[in-house]
C-alpha cells in the first residue's frame, strides 16, 4: 500500500514504521529522506532486519548498521 501512498505519507515516520511491519518490501517505497535517516533505519532494523537489502550501498558499508540487522 505504501507504493500507492503520497509522499507526504512516504516521508511519515509512523506511516513508514506501521507499513514495513505489516510488509518489510514496503520500506523500498519509503522517502529518500527516511530511507538515509540512520536513527529512523537502525529502529527498523531491529524488528525488521530485511530491509537490509533496500538501503543503499554506503548504509550497507556501515558497521553499526549492519549489526543492528543481524542482532
Amino acid at each position: 500500500a505504501l507504493a500507492f501512498a503520497s509522499d507526504r505519507l512516504r516521508d511519515n515516520r509512523a506511516i513508514v514504521n506501521e507499513a514495513v511491519k505489516s510488509d518489510s518490501r514496503a520500506f523500498q517505497y519509503a522517502s529518500s529522506r527516511l530511507r538515509e535517516t540512520k536513527g529512523f533505519l537502525m529502529q527498523l532494523l531491529q524488528n525488521e532486519p530485511d530491509i537490509l537489502q533496500y538501503l543503499s550501498f554506503s548504509l550497507k558499508d556501515d558497521d553499526s548498521i549492519v549489526r543492528a540487522a543481524v542482532a
